[in-house]
């Protein structure tokens, strides 16, 4: 087959080597690589991979924290033809060892740090023959990324991919059980970074701060669409609001991702006045709709742009629907404030309907499944064919989100399929409970899952982080603020539990599994 229209991703690599040879590409406390040196690195690391015999269409699987050597490592894969598989490093051994089974990686690369979590790992998931460290040091047991570096020509490598074949394995949150691998194209890649940089403007001059993992779809997708407009990329690891708000000021960082339980978060920090932030102008965020409480005060507080993007692991990062930052008005009409709910409308390159269990599509307003489909949806689920067929379904891609569209077509997420509760015969949806929750005053977060019910089948439990500073209700006082304002099927009857913390994915999404496997028993 011809590949007279491929174009392979990992070649705007060079191309930024050529246009950019001096800026900062990567920035990562200390360490800092130019797009120059990032071009020759990773073709270093490429030649390197194939002289340890990895074949086009191998896997490298990169387990690592937020660092420059680890996208070096994920690049350089991509221009040996072989497909690396990002792995989160707080990733659980039990949960590696299935991912490697899967998997069956040809080469390991993992942090020095994170060696331990493979001692447990079962001789039969140990398909790598070769492993190397990021940041290993003297007397590492295992090779340094940095030996592929330093011993190989780093002179340009041409990849022979086709748009069609696997550029990278994402590998999903897992909110549902073990994480999948997402089958993510060179042309799926390409269009998702083309369409990130579409929804709203971005310049050479920018300088994106990223604390979330570039090893989900959301943090990935960030890395390679604004590497691609020769953007300058600050790491970090996970998110403090002092290091967040001073590497703002002294870095004067434009752009970062965000989610609302981190602007929460923020917004409790102290000294937030003491930092110089007006560098800022768009913070795109994503896991959940901003609540209109916390918009108020973020809106107050900043003059930063704010953008919410929903998307998924299938279809590469935030690019199903996006609400612009003009829809994030707080004086407009009703119709255009309660827009704040939503996620958007549909994205340049998706086309979005929402669909009933009949795969027929609903008019405005009804609540069904929301599909998409466009250039940039995966090819599929790494070996599982059962899984990519049922969710490809009829040509559309079935993401498991309920929801709705108005008509103006903005999309309103109810909740997820599978974590919804029908209880005495009624279709609960935990996501308008845990909204409701929020507009509390002494509630920061919350999570509603279904638990079992002798009499309803299911009834709703409600997990709830209340707000530091403000006067703590006892679980009656809330009961009784949901009954005011919410049928009395979908109460919480299966209780309210008080906690300080929610589990999470390494996506950030709330691990309602985790929730379940633990507090889902039997009510009366």
């Amino acid at each position: 087959m011809s590949k007279v229209n491929s174009l392979p991703i990992c070649h705007i690599v060079r191309r930024l080597a050529v246009r950019h040879p001096n800026k900062i590409c990567f920035k990562d406390g200390n360490r800092q690589v130019t797009f120059g040196e990032f071009d020759r690195h990773t073709s270093a690391i490429a030649r390197g991979l194939i002289d340890k015999g990895l074949k086009p269409g191998d896997r490298v699987c990169v387990l690592t924290n937020n660092c420059v050597e680890g996208i070096e490592a994920i690049w350089g894969t991509m221009k040996a033809d072989g497909i690396p598989v990002p792995i989160h490093h707080a990733t659980l051994p039990a949960e590696l060892e299935a991912i490697f089974k899967n998997i069956e990686p040809k080469i390991m690369v993992i942090g020095n740090d994170y060696l331990g979590k493979l001692e447990s790992i079962g001789a039969d998931a140990r398909t790598w023959t070769d492993l190397f460290v990021l940041r290993g040091g003297k007397g590492a047991a295992y090779p340094d990324i940095e030996f592929l570096i330093a011993g190989y020509p780093s002179d340009p490598i041409d990849s022979k991919a086709a748009n069609d074949d696997t550029a990278v394995i994402i590998l999903t949150g897992g909110t549902t059980g073990l994480p999948k691998g997402a089958m993510v194209t060179h042309s799926n890649l390409f269009t998702a970074c083309l369409t990130l940089n579409f929804t709203s403007a971005r310049y050479q001059d920018d300088k994106l701060l990223l604390f979330l993992s570039f090893c989900n779809s959301a943090g990935f997708g960030l890395v390679a669409s604004h590497m691609i407009r020769g953007i300058t990329i600050v790491l970090q690891n996970g998110f403090d609001p002092e290091r967040f708000l001073k590497t703002i000021q002294d870095e004067k960082i434009t752009l970062t991702l965000g989610a609302p339980p981190i602007f929460w978060k923020l917004l409790q920090y102290p000294d937030i006045d003491r930092y110089d932030t007006s560098s800022m102008r768009l913070v795109p965020y994503g896991t959940a709709p901003m609540s209109v409480p916390l918009l108020r005060q973020l809106l107050s507080k900043f003059k930063w742009g704010f953008q919410n993007g929903y998307g998924a692991t299938e279809v590469m990062a935030n690019s199903i629907s996006v609400l612009e930052p003009a829809d994030h008005l707080l004086d407009g009409s009703p119709e255009m404030e309660k827009r704040i709910e939503s996620v958007g409308r549909e994205s340049v390159d998706a086309i979005v309907r929402i669909f009933d269990d009949a795969d027929q599509e609903l008019p405005a307003g009804t609540v069904g499944e929301i599909v998409v489909r466009g250039p940039h949806v995966m090819k599929g689920y790494w070996r599982q064919p059962e899984v990519t067929a049922e969710t490809l379904r009829n040509g559309w891609l079935h993401t498991g989100d309920m929801g709705y569209m108005d008509e103006g077509g903005y999309i309103f997420m109810v909740d997820r399929k599978k974590d919804m509760v029908i209880s005495g015969g009624f279709n609960v949806y935990p996501k308008e409970l845990e909204n409701l929750l929020k507009t509390h005053p002494s509630v920061l977060e919350c999570a509603v899952i279904g638990v079992p019910h002798e009499k309803w089948g299911e009834t709703p439990l409600a997990f709830v982080i209340l707000r530091p500073g403000m006067p703590a209700p006892t679980e009656e006082e809330l009961m009784l603020f949901c009954r005011e304002r919410i049928a009395a099927y979908k109460l919480p009857n299966g209780g309210i539990k008080f906690i300080t913390e929610l589990p999470r994915t390494s996506q950030g999404k709330v691990a309602k599994t985790v929730l379940k496997e633990k507090y889902g028993k039997a009510t009366k």
